[in-house]
Formats: C-alpha cells, structure tokens, sequence
C-alpha cells in the first residue's frame, strides 16, 4: 500500500532556502507576506446542491503567483495515495466513484464546514511536521496560505493563529485540505483495509464500501472511527448526509449510480441535456455564454463515460453553435 509522503528530501530550514525553492527576493517576499491580507479579493458565494452557500475568495498577484509557485514546488512533490482523489492530478470525482463502483454497501459521509475548520493551527503543522520545515518557514508559509493569520514581531501569535483558515478558492487550499487529516488518516485507511472495506476521500465527501453485506457491528465501527479521526482534527461529521446504500437499490456517489463495475451518469441527468440541446437549437438568443460553457462541460462529462452518446451530444452542441456563429 502506498503511503501520503513528501518526495523531496531538502527539508527546507531558513527563509533565504525558502527563497531560493520559490525564486523569490527575500525582500519581496516579506513585502508580500507583510500585505497579505491586501492581495484577497472580496468573497462571492455559491449556492450548493444541497442548500446552504459556499464560500468563495480568490487571490490577485503577486500572492497568486507565489502560491502558485508553492504548489509547484512543494504540493506537486507529495505523492498522494489512491485514496485521496479531489484535487489530485490524474483524478477527479470519476475516479472517486469508480474505486466503489460494483460493491454491495457503501457508506457515505460529509465532514461539516470542512474549510472554515482548517485553520492557520491545522496549516502550520502541516508544514511543521508532515513537510519538516523549520519554525520560521513554515511560520511564512502559513501567513501566505491562509486568511487572517496575524504575525507578531515574525512570530505567529498561539491565541490568534485559529483565527486564520484557509479559504476555498485560493490556490493552495484544495492542497491543504487533503494533508489536513495526514496525521491520522492512513492508520484509519490501514485498518479498514484489514476489515476488507474500501475507502476514499474526495475534499470533504468520504466513502466507505464494501463487497460484502456490512453488519450492523461493522457499520458502527466504522462510523465510530471516522468520528474520532475527524474529532481529533476538530472536524465533525455532517449528519444529515449520513448514508447507507446497498445494491438493492440505486447506489448514487458523487452524482454517478455505482451498480455496475464501472461508474454511469444517470439517465435523468443525460434526459436533461439532451431536452436543453433541444431548448438551445429552439432558442439559442436565451443562453448566455456561461450557460453554454456550462453545458460544454456536462457534455463532456458525458463523453467521458457514455462515450457514444457523449459524442452524439457534443456534435449536435458543436453545429448548433456553428449554425448562429456563435464563440465560446
């Protein structure tokens, strides 16, 4: 089984090495740092599935490109297990569903508030203790990877640090919230293992499932542990999207149906885009260009896993574009 690890060995132990990792003055560096708070744009929300809103803040330069830059060279050299696939290069929510596709139980959870609990606490020792970077490092590099994290006299301030999280939309945050639960997430991955059950964690949506019935034993076990791995990173499961799917019924992760050995997209969902091809030839006038940017990717989506009729879509959606002269 591979593990959560940093590949690199230079475990980087002063702000001039710092520097150098990032090919940045030391001087602009400190300037950014000491205005950080000055390069966040104002949050927009959006509206989840769901209900409720999530938050939204994104970043301008040069912070943006200095986060950028820490995630080419720190975040691109962790090799992150099978089991972590939201913000992973290779995988996606596909992936996710297709490490449970075929089994006969699932159980589903969603970690409450995920983002607006990682805060500047959990993102120094990240830094601290999975990385190995000295104090005074993993002190700047956590002034730059969250909001509101005050330093005093170059020092982060123990009573304030949890006032700083890290924000959905800044660069580096999908990073962090896969490292949040590194301590120990492996152990509890280990030990499902054991018990023949299969796990995975896309953002903040864990899945649990298995090839066999899960007794009313197991199942208690098992939420029992994910309770406590979260509850010891001051996290709580969201107990309203408890879940128990068996394949009895429909088994729907992520939007997909997991009956079969390989993940599929609902026909209602693929119903919807052929009625709005449909609208869209009727009435091209009504779609606006995120409308039609939109629908591009829910194709595509298609495409990815009904690949017949994905293409048949993305045709009809290519010539009507071409019949209005229309660019996106």
């Amino acid at each position: 089984m591979q593990y959560l690890a940093y590949t690199k060995e230079n475990r980087i132990q002063n702000l001039s090495s710092l520097c150098l990792a990032l090919k940045i003055n030391q001087d602009d560096l400190l300037e950014i740092a000491n205005n950080v708070q000055a390069y966040y744009k104002p949050p927009y929300f959006i509206d989840k599935k769901n209900g409720g809103q999530r938050c939204i803040i994104d970043t301008v330069d040069p912070l943006k490109s200095l986060l950028k830059s820490i995630n080419k060279v720190f975040f691109k050299n962790v090799y992150f297990p099978e089991y972590l696939t939201g913000s992973v290069s290779g995988s996606d929510y596909i992936s996710n569903a297709q490490i449970h596709s075929g089994l006969k139980n699932v159980i589903t959870e969603d970690i409450s508030s995920f983002f607006d609990h990682i805060t500047a606490q959990h993102v120094y020792g990240i830094w601290k203790n999975f990385f190995k970077f000295s104090d005074p490092v993993s002190q700047m590099l956590t002034q730059l990877t969250t909001k509101d994290t005050k330093l005093y006299h170059g020092e982060i301030d123990q009573e304030e640090i949890k006032q700083g999280r890290i924000y959905q939309g800044v660069p580096t945050s999908s990073y962090l919230a896969n490292l949040s639960l590194w301590r120990n997430e492996q152990w509890l991955v280990n030990e499902l293992h054991k018990k023949g059950f299969v796990y995975s964690r896309y953002v903040d949506d864990m899945t649990i499932s298995s090839p066999n019935v899960i007794s009313r034993e197991d199942k208690t076990w098992v939420i029992s542990h994910l309770i406590g791995m979260l509850s010891a990173n001051g996290l709580r499961i969201k107990r309203s999207k408890h879940a128990v799917l068996t394949n009895n019924k429909q088994m729907n992760i992520m939007g997909l149906n997991i009956n079969g050995s390989k993940p599929t997209i609902p026909e209602k969902e693929r119903d919807i885009i052929r009625a709005t091809l449909h609208r869209f030839d009727k009435h091209p006038a009504s779609f606006s260009v995120e409308d039609l940017r939109s629908l591009q990717g829910k194709i595509i989506n298609i495409r990815r896993i009904h690949v017949s009729k994905g293409e048949k879509f993305f045709k009809q959606f290519k010539a009507i574009l071409r019949k209005n002269h229309i660019t996106i």
